[in-house]
């Protein structure tokens, strides 16, 4: 009988992947030694194809046919025998029968960005099939883990890094922005690949860890400067800075900061009942701390009350705090500013 081997299942395992099929589907009659010119050989994919080839001087003279099967398509199986019928049309004992079943999907990878630093990786095969998965998460493009998994009824996989068992390496603790580059490979050889990034976000603050440290914010703290309003809102909707607790949208700002720069505090000036948004509260050219540091009453633009206010008096060097020193103002009526014993 003739011998059959489908030489696309280059390494005879029964399964021609994607990179196997090259063109034709291809197979190899080697004929018995007793085969003669004339003789026919039929050919049977097991499908319901068959084809008969009359043997010539230089086939026997190479001791093989090739032929080429028909393509069943996708997950479709070839079962491939042969007989010979002699001149006469003795049929001969069929041959030994040569299977493979074509497996022609790329298994897939599902890329995406998370924030858990051991992802569930998932993906899709061929249903009930064991799958490899290699990870490499340090970017020199060799596996640092693998893994098996077996696909479901439905060809679905999922592998949970952080209790999955390991075939090989062992898992790291990722930083944000580390990649792992999955590559995963069917019992066939198929392969597909994909990518996770990781966004590691320690704080919770909407920013990630690298982000906020190329920002100069505290990764492990949400407010960094205190003022209330997150680090995430500041930087991505508010525009504000997060690293001056002076600047923000409905904030407040810490007890010991001098947000409008005016020499008081913010709790000074809670204690002074000025606004601490307000160098000058009271308007009248001195700020509320040159105020407080002379004596005059940061709230009331002319605290001696003669008409000039506080702030032109330091302009005209007389005293803010002494209604008889003015220049074109007026002494209050009970002042005795000639000191003669009678009010003015």
């Amino acid at each position: 009988a003739p011998t059959v081997v489908i030489t696309e299942d280059t390494n005879n395992d029964g399964l021609i992947s994607e990179d196997e099929l090259v063109g034709d589907i291809d197979a190899r009659i080697t004929l018995p030694a007793d085969a003669v010119t004339g003789d026919t050989v039929t050919i049977s994919d097991g499908n319901g194809n068959t084809q008969d080839v009359v043997l010539s001087a230089t086939d026997i003279a190479t001791g093989f046919i090739d032929v080429i099967i028909s393509n069943p398509g996708d997950a479709g199986t070839i079962d491939v025998t042969a007989n010979i019928t002699d001149v006469a049309g003795n049929v001969g004992p069929n041959s030994i029968t040569d299977t493979a079943t074509l497996d022609l999907s790329d298994p897939t990878v599902d890329s995406f960005n998370t924030i858990d630093i051991t992802p569930i990786l998932t993906g899709q095969g061929n249903a009930n099939e064991t799958l490899l998965i290699e990870l490499d998460t340090d970017g020199d493009n060799l596996p640092d883990v693998t893994y098996t998994v077996i696909t479901d009824a439905s060809g679905n996989w999922s592998l949970d890094t952080e209790t999955a068992v390991l075939d090989s390496g062992s898992f790291p603790t990722l930083l944000d922005e580390d990649v792992i580059s999955i590559t995963v490979t069917d019992p066939s050889g198929n392969t597909g690949i994909g990518s996770v990034t990781i966004s590691v976000d320690t704080d919770g603050d909407g920013i990630n860890d690298n982000e906020e440290t190329s920002l100069g914010t505290d990764p492990s703290n949400p407010d960094t400067d205190g003022d209330g309003i997150s680090d995430g809102q500041e930087v991505n909707t508010d525009a504000t800075n997060p690293l001056d607790d002076c600047s923000s949208i409905n904030g407040s700002p810490l007890g010991d900061s001098d947000c409008d720069n005016d020499g008081l505090t913010t709790d000074q000036e809670v204690a002074a009942g000025t606004d601490p948004d307000n160098p000058d509260s009271d308007n009248d050219g001195l700020s509320d701390g040159e105020e407080i540091a002379l004596g005059t009453d940061p709230n009331n633009a002319d605290s001696d009350g003669d008409g000039i206010i506080d702030g032109q008096e330091v302009v005209d060097n007389t005293n803010p705090l002494d209604d008889c020193d003015h220049n074109g103002g007026k002494a209050l009526p009970e002042s005795d500013c000639d000191a003669d014993g009678l009010t003015t």
